[in-house]
């Protein structure tokens, strides 16, 4: 009895985290119907406006930029139909199901796929975030998750990593454009209204066969490109000044393509006023979102989040460290298995990045941790996972893996801080972040 008394305990606390992530998703889902104001169990495709409501707050509470994840619904489904005009699901030749074409992932409940919309939506927005994070995709630049062209790999990978969808055409050197994400990005172009950097890659950085399906060889792990990149536009805070990027940026009366409008001038600074709205119009069909604004001259109305970009005045990410505590402007929250954390008030924003406490999220996750004063090194562990950090440095370890952080585990005000997010997924959680609450939600055993 006791030589299977071990294992069986196993089983219950497996099975109960997956119960609780479950939940979790479900709990989560339905906040979205809500929001959204759909009801999953209608079984027919929602008016645009309420599509546009559930890809993009998905997106969101998955850290993912909403102008991918609405592009890649584009791609897959042809105007984000879920169902037929016979009320059936569409299932593809190679059973892709479904708005977001989810085919053959395990851990799916294969009906419900099929029923439900906002499920399928999940699970489209998780294979995207996992394609992310895969250590095996190169990166661009530090991998920030919320510049667009960072997820060039992500949205190669969502389709797959063949010849095929290589970036370059390796017989003549030309650039692919057939393949999966560039007809993606393309997506974001025309319908987000938005332009997108072409990363420079050289036909070396691609080896393969073309007259094999074996995956493509990538010749570096990480392409560092000095170009403009584009960072999302569904980041923007209330109060937070951003600028018309062009001439004629019409300035409406309402969230509508429909209502009166005067114009903005390219660069005049104008101030967000409240959180982005959907299309007041419903049958009319948006990629982008509407952000209240106001003038400076105090008129106040709506802007299409493709004609804002950050101002030169409010860089996108604060320069120096930003303290986040209830009465920051942020005011993050930070919830680990469903417990908020009591270090939520000593975190910091730097580069987009949240830092915390050393000691709290180590400890918080289960990891034993040691500081070495001398070496400036940090070295936790967790079951048979080491993770390895160093003050200053962007080199990190996850076992023997070689890691590129963003921003680099630091010393302030006497405290110790590393990167919540990179910590997190080392040690096998996973991280959602909620834009409209500014929480981040952390599961893991």
């Amino acid at each position: 009895m006791k030589k299977i008394l071990k294992p069986l305990i196993s089983v219950i606390v497996i099975g109960a985290l997956s119960l609780t992530i479950n939940l979790d998703k479900n709990v989560l889902a339905k906040d979205i119907e809500n929001t959204c104001k759909y009801d999953s169990a209608s079984k027919v495709n929602p008016n645009s406006s309420t599509m546009n409501c559930l890809l993009t707050e998905t997106a969101l509470s998955y850290d993912v930029p909403p102008e991918i994840v609405k592009a890649i619904a584009e791609g897959e489904s042809g105007n984000w139909r879920h169902f037929d005009s016979n009320g059936e699901v569409i299932v593809t030749a190679d059973n892709g199901i479904g708005i977001m074409q989810i085919t053959n992932q395990a851990g799916y409940n294969q009906d419900r796929l099929k029923s439900d919309i906002v499920y399928n939506i999940q699970a489209g927005v998780e294979t995207l975030d996992k394609m992310f994070k895969r250590k095996d995709l190169p990166s661009i630049n530090g991998g920030e998750r919320d510049v667009l062209e960072h997820w060039y790999f992500a949205i190669m990978a969502y389709n797959g990593t063949k010849p095929v969808n290589s970036p370059i055409v390796q017989a003549t050197g030309e650039r692919n454009a057939n393949a999966y994400q560039e007809r993606i990005l393309r997506i974001i172009e025309k319908l987000e209204l938005i332009d997108l950097t072409e990363l420079p890659f050289l036909r070396e950085h691609f080896q393969y066969d073309s007259n094999s399906r074996e995956n493509i060889k990538f010749s570096a792990m990480n392409y560092p490109f000095d170009l403009p990149l584009t960072k999302s536009k569904y980041f923007f805070k209330t109060n937070q000044k951003v600028s018309a990027t062009t001439t004629n940026v019409k300035f409406r009366t309402r969230p509508s393509m429909d209502s009166p409008f005067s114009t903005l001038r390219e660069g005049e600074i104008v101030t967000i006023t409240g959180p982005f709205e959907y299309e007041e119009v419903s049958t009319k069909k948006n990629h982008f979102v509407w952000y209240p604004v106001k003038r400076n001259d105090g008129t106040k109305g709506y802007v299409a989040s493709s004609y804002l970009n950050y101002s030169a005045s409010t860089p996108p990410t604060p320069t120096t460290p930003t303290p986040v505590n209830a009465s920051a402007s942020l005011g993050v929250s930070i919830y680990i298995n469903g417990e908020k954390q009591s270090f939520s008030n000593q975190a910091i924003i730097e580069n987009g990045s949240t830092l915390v406490p050393l000691r709290g999220i180590f400890e918080s996750l289960g990891a034993n941790v040691q500081w070495n004063q001398s070496t400036q090194t940090i070295d936790a562990s967790k079951g048979n996972i080491k993770v390895w950090l160093k003050i200053g440095s962007k080199n990190a370890k996850v076992n023997d893996n070689a890691i590129n952080l963003s921003v680099p585990a630091q010393v302030k005000s006497g405290k110790t801080l590393v990167p919540l997010r990179f910590i997190s997924e080392s040690l096998g959680a996973n991280v959602q972040w909620n834009q409209k609450t500014q929480t981040i939600t952390i599961t893991g055993d």
